[in-house]
């Protein structure tokens, strides 16, 4: 399709001016020779071809041919466009040329010319008057300007249809055709041309769905959005941009709204001549039954469970109608999601995960779709969270995907990521979650924000539990560069922000700044920050509150045991609350959290527990358990364990090595300087992690031994060291964890 630009006039004019000569005189005139009429016609032809002259460069390059006479009436004819009516002479006195012989209308000229002729006659007056302010804009400009050729747009599709594969050529085709650099800002100029608008559509929808930041804010968009809007209402892309621009300020019902919009337009597009009516009707009914599957997935993810039931139930029903296998299978899972979302108490929901999970032919299981494999992983973390499947089975099946689908390979690695650090496998999963920053790099498939934030989320988290807090916040504060304060993400980067801050204040004994954290993280995530505040108790020697806090958040765990790694947490606080009160029923629970840890394969947990477990056999002089308490998870400790379980695994080994010496009695230098290595080396992990309690613990034995040692010196500077800190954190209850 032809579509003319401000550029093209000048053009006409200078075609016009060269056809009819000066003063009526005819080709064979002694002042234009045979020589300078071929220049002056390659030229034109020279001309018409580009579209990416500025009106300057658009004056020099006729300047190589026309002079005089000539180009001061080319120049005079193109500055006496004014207003519209002048246009509309110039329109005219081009199709006179027809009328006069003075052109083929079969030439390459003559095509241009009524090319451009019928283009602004079927203008609306609007277009008119918006296409003569852009052709000011365009005499105007004294600079460089480039035009952009613009090209047609490809439909866009919804994140249901992902599956497709004409959906995932359209992704690659977007991160192909538009580069970061290159952005398009939208002004009045672009509605003359219906290609420029669905350019920029194509380009705003990119940025969206790969790089947000790039893409216009907000408010501009949605005033953009809505010209287009009044101009061109047979654009059904525009509600998919709406959807996506209100979906990242989480205004879901806007969202909702425009969605529903872009499938009701859908309906009725793409109906091809070629299409027999059978194909028709199922590609209506596809498009119908994919929407109501999408938009009770949408409602599932934002809790609104009784509109997710009914679009659900829809998409079965249509699937059903139309022997769609794919679709209701996914409509049967979010179906039974929901069920267990708003009935917690059933267990009907492996059925339904296990016709995701156990593939019967496994030659099938290669060739399943980005939803199903979509479906899978969200089945897997289910499996996690009940304790159902073995960490190195998960591992394969995860790996499996990665291998086979390498457009998931981002979303998989995370999700494998996730799984491994939520067993305790840190070092790996830091590893993973590298990894797929550093595939986005050489993927063709654009990365999104989410996945980008929760990459480097994860990173932070495993510099800050190392004890290097500078770079994870720095890890943080470049994540929050990457996105828009008003991206759906920024909620992950703060939630993250917060722990990492709430931890290193707990550690470091800052409370002045805790009740703010804790305000701001009840907001995201009520749990967390309940079991905050019963951490606060504790340290404050409010053991009643945080007694109540506990007991509280562990009925709820009753009704809702969907997170076992928190609730492991606090039954280690409860076991922190019994040991200064009953250390019997104090061994009872940690025994009881050793065996939860082992059913969820949660080794850091149980990391946790076994340093409890130790801290207890010291209390009670029972050094030898107490070392084979900490020799059963040395392995796991020193390859994934945090900087707190390094130093304090350490510090616990030399405590029973240097009471069991003076309890027998054997004071041997050698032992003694062993231990002394033991302490320094504990030492180091908790100064880097900065933790002053543990410090100080370490300082009081440093000094002990020092003092048996003869080291009057060493004893007194650690000694004074101890002092301070000692004062430092005086107030505050001794936690063995924190």
């Amino acid at each position: 399709m032809f579509e003319i630009l401000p550029y093209h006039i000048p053009c006409s004019i200078y075609i016009r001016l060269i056809v009819t000569q000066t003063s009526g005189k005819s080709w064979e005139s002694p002042e234009v020779s045979p020589e300078h009429q071929r220049k002056l016609l390659l030229q034109a032809l020279k001309l018409i071809r580009s579209t990416q002259l500025s009106w300057i460069q658009f004056q020099q390059e006729i300047q190589k041919v026309m002079n005089g006479d000539l180009l001061a009436m080319f120049l005079k004819e193109v500055h006496d466009l004014q207003d519209i009516d002048c246009l509309c002479e110039t329109i005219k006195s081009l199709e006179n040329l027809f009328s006069t012989d003075s052109i083929m209308r079969s030439s390459i000229l003559g095509l241009f010319l009524r090319k451009n002729i019928l283009a602004l006659k079927k203008m609306s007056f609007q277009k008119i008057s918006l296409f003569f302010k852009s052709l000011e804009n365009y005499l105007s400009i004294d600079k460089l300007h480039k035009d952009i050729c613009y090209h047609s747009s490809s439909h866009l599709h919804t994140k249901a249809c992902y599956a497709d594969s004409e959906n995932t050529n359209f992704l690659k085709d977007c991160s192909s055709n538009f580069s970061d650099n290159d952005k398009i800002t939208f002004d009045d100029s672009f509605l003359i041309s219906k290609n420029k608008v669905e350019r920029f559509i194509s380009q705003q929808t990119h940025f969206l769905l790969s790089n947000e930041i790039k893409a216009l804010s907000p408010e501009k968009l949605k005033d953009s959005c809505t010209k287009i809007q009044k101009i061109y209402p047979d654009i059904s892309d525009i509600h998919f941009l709406n959807f996506l621009n209100y979906l990242r300020l989480s205004e879901t019902e806007c969202a909702t709204k425009f969605l529903q919009l872009y499938f009701d337009f859908k309906v009725f597009e793409d109906e091809r001549k070629e299409n027999s009516e059978i194909e028709k009707h199922q590609m209506k009914f596809k498009r119908f039954r994919y929407c109501a599957l999408t938009l009770g997935i949408m409602h599932c993810y934002y809790g609104n469970y009784n509109e997710s039931l009914i679009s659900l139930e829809e998409a079965v029903r249509m699937a059903q109608e139309t022997n769609d296998e794919k679709c209701l299978q996914h409509a049967l899972f979010w179906l039974k999601v929901v069920e267990e979302e708003t009935n917690p108490g059933k267990s009907k929901f492996s059925d339904i995960k296990d016709c995701f999970i156990e593939n019967k032919d496994e030659g099938d299981a290669f060739e399943l779709k980005l939803i199903k494999k979509l479906g899978v992983l969200h089945c897997y973390k289910e499996k996690v969270y009940e304790g159902k499947i073995f960490p190195s089975i998960l591992i394969s099946k995860v790996s499996q995907i990665l291998c086979t689908m390498p457009s998931m390979m981002d979303v998989a690695g995370l999700a494998l990521s996730a799984f491994i650090c939520f067993f305790g496998f840190n070092m790996v999963a830091s590893s993973l979650c590298q990894f797929s920053l550093l595939s986005s790099k050489t993927n063709v498939y654009s990365q999104s924000d989410e996945n980008l934030v929760l990459s480097l989320c994860q990173l932070a988290n495993h510099h800050f539990i190392q004890g290097f807090y500078s770079e994870a916040k720095c890890i943080i504060h470049f994540a929050s560069t990457q996105i828009t304060l008003y991206n759906r993400n920024q909620k992950t980067i703060e939630f993250c922000t917060l722990q990492i801050d709430f931890q290193q204040c707990i550690y470091e004994r800052k409370m002045d700044s805790i009740k703010e954290i804790i305000k701001k993280l009840s907001f995201i995530d009520c749990f967390e920050s309940q079991y905050m505040i019963a951490v606060v108790n504790i340290l404050n020697g409010s053991f009643m509150k945080a007694f109540e806090e506990i007991n509280d958040l562990l009925s709820k765990f009753s009704l809702k045991s969907k997170l076992p790694l928190l609730k492991g947490k606090v039954n280690l606080l409860l076991v922190e609350l019994l040991m200064a009160s009953s250390s019997s029923m104090a061994l009872t629970k940690l025994c009881q959290l050793i065996t939860f840890s082992d059913k969820y394969y949660l080794t850091g947990l149980k990391i946790d527990a076994q340093i409890c477990l130790a801290y207890w056999y010291i209390t009670k002089k029972l050094y030898k358990k107490a070392n084979v308490s900490l020799e059963q998870m040395s392995l796991q400790i020193l390859s994934n364990g945090t900087c707190f379980q390094k130093g304090a695994f350490i510090f616990l080994q030399a405590q029973c090595k240097l009471l069991e010496d003076f309890s027998t009695v054997i004071e041997s230098k050698s032992q003694l300087l062993d231990i002394v290595s033991m302490l320094d080396k504990s030492l180091t992990y908790f100064t880097r992690a900065n933790i002053v309690a543990k410090k100080r613990d370490v300082l009081y034995t440093l000094s002990i031994v020092y003092h048996h040692l003869g080291y009057i010196q060493d004893r007194n500077y650690t000694a004074k060291l101890y002092r301070a800190l000692n004062e430092k954190i005086k107030g505050f209850t001794d936690m063995i964890c924190f």
